[in-house]
């Protein structure tokens, strides 16, 4: 977060990143514990650095898909996330 905000000071900023999620599953079935797992794949567009003149500091590289899993629990109406890791194929 700090990083983000030293980006955004001194006329300087961001552009990119935009992450989107193009596949979620679940079979909605509670675990033992009452928590439910969602595989979810997540796609981050690259980012990049501007400087307050408006040239380019750096880009960063494409980034590969990654697939997490996500272990939640609902109540209250709302969901409470206890836990992400990652899917290795």
């Amino acid at each position: 977060m700090q990083a983000i905000q030293d980006w955004h000071s001194q006329g300087r900023w961001l552009a990119g990143g935009t992450i989107t999620t193009p596949a979620v599953d679940t079979t909605f079935k509670k675990d033992a514990e009452d928590k439910y797992q969602v595989a979810v794949q997540a796609v981050q567009e690259p980012l990049s650095y501007f400087r307050a003149d408006g040239t380019l500091a750096r880009a960063e590289p494409n980034v590969a898909n990654t697939g997490n899993l996500l272990i939640l629990s609902f109540s209250d109406d709302s969901w409470k996330l206890h836990d992400v890791g990652s899917i290795v194929g």
